[in-house]
């Protein structure tokens, strides 16, 4: 399975992608997301009202749909029909520039532009439209205003999102939500009565219908198009909850739960850690709930958790938190290792959570990923490998004042993932080492270098982005010139400092995932992370290039797809 690197490698900067399109990792279509757009064909798309792509005014260049100056071909729609979505892309444009994303589009032959709600994607500078905020970029064109605090850029890749579902609309430009409106809701009718749509009855009517990328004169690229329906999961639904009874939950401590109109009601009752426990347990899952804390006591959502010797449970915790803290989305492990990440740095997931309102939480839990938003927006993305399946539990915190409702929580299951073994600690079967002395001992390989030599051993298989798991020990040299290294094509990114503060001659617990363009280290229980863009999904390389030096390998271990 290992494979061995060129020495040359080493202190090599990070190439970035040729073209800028990813592909999707594992991890990402396991939580529904597909590609809209191959980076390198016009597959899945076609010119409004005909059934083949236009034959001018838009081509495929440097793995983008790009929108020439010049001719005009038509808007191009997908082939294929969503109901309710998240639609994730990347967008450029040319100074002076106007383009949109339409969605909830449908088509009859020989129509000639497409017709429903438009994301703005504009140069609001020297664009007229950019000085009204209902046509901005961002804005869903003439009806919701886009409040963003600042203007996308220029000539300069931007991130879009949209979300529709549950019959609400978000828009999102580089990480802020522009607005989040309900249909049919007061500020919507008052929106569409003033808009050029007010004659229009099926103007984002509820049902399917196909994206569409806008042809309005200008020039305008679009890369990294993908979609996953809602809900995303293509999974069976779990009942937790039948709205009348507690059934199918155990409770631990003297808080008391009750099933009112619903919504599960806890309080505090004698003052203790107090939860309410799934009979069941889930690995990889998506989880929402809308939560309202009716007192302003602290509580929480465990997920994959597990009970100590005398039933207490313990594992990772979603906070509920209704103090000026505002840490409520973050994640705790609870009686264990305490916050593994708070709110400290993430001010737009503070302001989300809304005391004495109803709030929507949504958790993944993706292999080691862990993801949760509140209202819509991001607040946790994590990766830890300390639990992969345990129960879900609703917690009532110590104390006399906590008082919090949860209403229609629903889970789809995705399944359950394990470690399998990379190394089978007998022999080097599977592994390639070109330099350096490999040996295995005592069911541990064992890398040693001579002087003016080198040891370096690499994954030969990329990870597919599903994450690695292993255990180091190396000597003191070993410990400063360990050098961790990932491989994509023709990219090498060469991470300095890995092992910072892993103390020499013991055995550390190391975990490596990639996802979305982001690399989690995991080292004795705590996680850090680092932005890189990938062409592919990459190997692990580790080189040893210190004198005299002992590097030692056990458990080394890969994730399994999820088994339904």
């Amino acid at each position: 399975m290992l494979l061995l690197a060129s020495s040359l490698l080493l202190g090599l900067m990070p190439l970035p992608p040729a073209d800028g399109h990813r592909t999707l990792s594992s991890i990402e279509r396991d939580a529904g997301w597909t590609q809209l757009f191959d980076g390198a064909t016009t597959k899945g798309w076609r010119g409004i009202g005909k059934q083949i792509f236009p034959d001018k005014g838009w081509e495929v260049a440097d793995g983008c749909l790009h929108r020439k100056a010049g001719e005009r071909g038509g808007d191009i729609v997908t082939t294929t029909e969503f109901g309710d979505f998240e639609l994730a892309f990347e967008w450029k444009v040319a100074p002076g520039a106007n383009s949109g994303v339409k969605y909830r589009v449908r088509d009859q032959p020989g129509q000639g532009s497409a017709f429903g709600p438009e994301y703005q994607v504009l140069d609001d500078g020297k664009h007229q439209d950019g000085a009204n905020s209902k046509t901005s970029a961002g804005a869903l064109y003439a009806v919701m205003a886009a409040g963003k605090s600042a203007p996308p850029l220029v000539g300069e890749w931007n991130t879009g999102r949209i979300v529709c579902s549950a019959g609400r609309i978000e828009h999102w430009v580089n990480g802020e939500r522009l607005f989040d409106v309900e249909l049919g809701g007061e500020t919507w009718a008052a929106n569409v009565s003033r808009s050029k749509f007010r004659n229009r009855a099926d103007f984002a009517s509820a049902g399917p219908g196909r994206i569409a990328l806008q042809d309005h004169g200008d020039e305008v690229w679009y890369r990294n198009l993908r979609l996953r329906e809602l809900p995303a999961w293509g999974a069976p639904e779990v009942e937790v909850h039948d709205g009348k009874s507690l059934d199918h939950w155990y409770e631990y401590g003297d808080a008391i739960y009750e099933a009112e109109e619903n919504s599960i009601l806890g309080r505090t009752g004698g003052g203790g850690q107090s939860f309410l426990i799934t009979e069941e347990t889930f690995g990889d899952f998506v989880m929402e709930v809308d939560v309202m804390p009716e007192l302003p006591g602290n509580s929480g959502i465990q997920i994959r958790s597990h009970e100590k010797e005398n039933k207490r449970p313990f594992g990772y915790q979603i906070e509920i938190d209704s103090s000026d803290r505002a840490w409520s989305g973050g994640l705790f492990d609870e009686a264990r290792r305490g916050w593994l990440q708070d709110l400290e740095q993430n001010p737009a997931g503070r302001a989300a959570f809304r005391y004495q309102e109803w709030n929507r939480f949504r958790i993944e839990c993706v292999g080691p990923w862990i993801k949760t938003w509140v209202n819509g927006v991001p607040v946790t993305d994590y990766f830890d490998t300390a639990d992969l399946e345990g129960f879900i539990a609703l917690q009532v915190h110590s104390g006399n004042n906590t008082r919090v409702r949860w209403r229609n929580p629903r889970v789809w299951d995705l399944g359950v993932r394990s470690w399998v073994s990379a190394f089978d600690g007998r022999s080097l079967d599977g592994w390639k080492a070109m330099e350096g002395n490999w040996s295995v001992e005592d069911g541990v390989l064992v890398g040693r270098t001579s002087p003016k030599d080198v040891a370096q051993v690499a994954t030969g298989e990329a990870l597919e982005n599903r994450a690695l798991s292993f255990e180091v020990l190396f000597d003191e040299a070993a410990g400063d010139h360990l050098v961790l290294h990932l491989v994509s094509d023709a990219q090498r990114f060469r991470l300095p400092g890995a092992w910072k503060g892993a103390e020499a001659g013991k055995w550390h617990h190391c975990a490596l995932g990639v996802a979305s363009g982001r690399l989690a280290l995991e080292l004795n229980g705590r996680t850090s992370f680092v932005d890189l863009e990938f062409a592919a999904p990459p190997r692990v390389q580790f080189e040893l290039c210190a004198e005299d030096a002992t590097l030692k390998l056990r458990e080394m271990r890969v994730l399994s797809p999820a088994q339904r």
